[in-house]
């Protein structure tokens, strides 16, 4: 029962992989309609180990080539700057220019291929080709919806603040409550957070701007 269970969670995972990318159920040797019965139904256990050596490998041959094109145009000393311009921690960029991470995730190869693509103009994988033009937009409405977000919580906090009115400017003022320290202490704890997010995504536009937007290829 338990290896069942686990392999229908590991096909659940397969599953929104290929989902996400259709183009690799072909390289599976699947057909339209058996990929669809699949999306409904769970395979054979055989045949979701097959799946999965399959996309391990595919990984693996992915991971292999974009850690030669890395070492051809950066070097390891360069990994922390280019990391934050992929999107992705500097310990997994070096993890993966060093061979110690053989099969990082779909995500994480999307992300460096677009990367060398619009840097240093690499052909993406074949599935990632569909994505390739409309990469930037999607960039822009992630960080156009983390700035909405941080807007949306500064005006929560600005309503907040109307519970202030309510405490008078005198002395003789009784001592204020826990739940009143809590109200007042609230959009001051906010602001604080808010700001530092909003430095995040504002270091994150400055780097897309000089990453995408002005297409240098000085990486430096």
């Amino acid at each position: 029962m338990a290896k069942e269970k686990s392999l229908i969670n590991k096909w659940s995972h397969l599953k929104s992989e290929i989902k996400r990318r259709p183009v690799l159920g072909l390289k599976l040797g699947l057909s339209a309609e058996m990929l669809h019965h699949y999306y409904y139904h769970t395979p054979p256990d055989e045949e979701i180990l097959r799946i999965e050596a399959m996309l391990y490998q595919d990984r693996a041959e992915k991971t292999k080539k974009i850690r030669d094109d890395l070492s051809k145009v950066i070097g390891y000393r360069e990994a922390a700057k280019i990391s934050k311009k992929i999107g992705i921690s500097d310990s997994k960029l070096r993890d993966i220019m060093e061979g110690k991470d053989l099969t990082p995730s779909y995500d994480i190869i999307a992300k460096i291929e677009f990367f060398l693509f619009m840097i240093f103009d690499i052909p993406v994988s074949f599935e990632n080709e569909e994505f390739k033009s409309t990469y930037l937009e999607t960039l822009v409405d992630n960080l156009s919806s983390k700035v909405n977000s941080i807007g949306v919580s500064l005006l929560r906090c600005s309503e907040m603040m109307t519970f202030l009115k309510k405490y008078p400017v005198n002395k003789n003022y009784p001592l204020l409550s826990s739940s009143d320290e809590h109200s007042i202490k609230g959009p001051l704890s906010s602001v604080a957070w808010d700001l530092k997010k909003l430095t995040e995504v504002q270091e994150e536009i400055q780097i897309f701007l000089e990453t995408y937007i002005r297409k240098t290829k000085d990486i430096h």
